[in-house]
């Protein structure tokens, strides 16, 4: 059993100092049958700990379903770790930030009209208390305190850039304690936020990109005494479609099923000029989930048709509406063959391996949609880039016959093909 302490300014493992050397590794990030390759190769790094969230929104994507199994086998994650001799900082959340969907906090918080995120409002504690009470009793074997290798556990995550409410941290601090966490807990800002995010007698870290000694000062002003831990180094950020950050939806309109434009929240679009053929022509609005914003105070991300739809002024009523969650690909219809298809369409089509090996795959002439392999989601891709290509992991593949779905929801080249290359295209680097 090795239990990380504070010693004055230092950490102590067993009774020895001890510096953490961590680097993030996100077991839902990873295929799962990679996790062992990855923490092997996080450890000859040089590394003696790693980091990883959890993602709410993937643990409990509706209120009556929890799941810890498969790529979400968050056990199984700390287990390979242990094996590794690795430590292990857990970041459970509720919110996580991560550039991931809605900072990881569940789209059906929003079913609530009211709900204020991330506060002491109860609604909100009650759907957090509820996924605590599943998600940490098959942790606590993992927590060093009883062999495992959980060093430490984060209350919630950089709460300082939205909120002052130490209430609420408080709050979350306590229903740790209360289900049974009893290692060290941290809360993590970056350094303008320290004073709004933390939580007395609870670590308060540092995070930040550059100007570490500015960094790491403003965490000393604020923390006499304690040991001086980044938990958030900054080595690179993401890239966004089309190179702006302006993270709602993104509708396509028809008529009478003929693609008539498109509107855009980034283009701050929000009309479209077009000649009904006839009377009683029906109108369709395909709107795409692009995101939720995972950041800041614009969480509250609800999506699909928010307001009225007017057409020369008056409103349109008795919409039918038609969710498509694509979490399974059974039952669909196909594109043609041969021929254009104008979308939004499925395509399908089949290639062989002898090997499977991580690979990217490229879709020159496509524009804009979704892809699969063997049924695992690699992601979108659209022209507009940056990126033009997506990673395959190897474990998605197997000898023989594979099988590739794309959702295009434009159009294509005549061809329809696609590429496996052995490198990515990321899109061109900035100066």
């Amino acid at each position: 059993m090795s239990v990380l302490q504070i010693e004055g300014d230092d950490f102590t493992l067993d009774g020895e100092p001890f510096r953490i050397i961590s680097g993030g590794l996100h077991y839902f990030r990873v295929h799962p049958q990679q996790w062992a390759d990855r923490l092997r190769k996080a450890r000859q790094m040089g590394l003696n700990t790693v980091e990883t969230y959890v993602p709410w929104n993937l643990h409990q994507p509706r209120p009556d379903v929890f799941r810890l199994d498969a790529g979400l086998d968050l056990p199984a994650f700390l287990d390979l770790a242990a094996a590794e001799n690795l430590h292990v900082l857990l970041r459970p959340g509720p919110y996580i930030c991560a550039e991931w969907e809605g900072g990881g906090l569940p789209s059906w918080l929003l079913a609530e009209p009211d709900i204020r995120l991330r506060s002491q409002d109860p609604v909100y504690l009650a759907a957090v208390e509820t996924y605590f009470q599943q998600l940490l009793p098959p942790l606590l074997d993992r927590l060093a305190t009883r062999g495992g290798p959980v060093l430490a556990v984060q209350v919630e995550n950089e709460f300082g850039a939205y909120s002052d409410d130490t209430a609420h941290l408080a709050h979350l601090a306590d229903l740790l304690r209360s289900l049974g966490v009893d290692v060290p807990l941290f809360t993590c800002d970056q350094p303008a936020d320290l004073a709004r995010g933390s939580l007395p007698g609870v670590l308060a870290t540092a995070n930040f990109g550059s100007r570490a000694r500015q960094g790491l000062a403003a965490l000393r002003a604020h923390q006499p005494s304690g040991p001086l831990m980044c938990t958030e180094f900054w080595i690179g950020w993401f890239d966004r479609w089309g190179g702006h950050h302006v993270v709602r939806d993104r509708a396509q309109v028809f008529v009478d099923g003929q693609p008539i434009g498109v509107l855009e929240r980034e283009n701050h679009e929000r009309a479209i000029v077009f000649t009904a053929p006839a009377a009683g022509s029906v109108l369709r609005v395909l709107v795409e989930n692009q995101g939720r914003v995972n950041y800041g105070q614009g969480m509250h991300d609800r999506k699909g048709l928010l307001g009225p739809v007017r057409l020369n002024g008056a409103e349109l009523t008795g919409w039918a509406n038609r969710p498509l969650p694509l979490t399974d690909l059974s039952g669909l219809a196909f594109a043609p063959a041969e021929g254009p298809a104008v979308g939004p369409v499925f395509h399908r089509g089949t290639f062989d391996i002898e090997e499977p090996a991580d690979t990217f795959v490229h879709l020159p002439g496509w524009s804009k949609g979704n892809v699969w392999i063997n049924g695992f989601h690699l992601g979108r891709h659209w022209s507009r880039g940056p990126q033009r290509s997506l990673y395959v992991p190897g474990p998605v593949l197997r000898p023989g016959p594979n099988e590739i779905t794309v959702l295009e929801l434009h159009t294509t080249s005549l061809d329809r093909t696609v590429e496996l290359r052995k490198q990515p295209d990321l899109g061109p680097t900035e100066e």
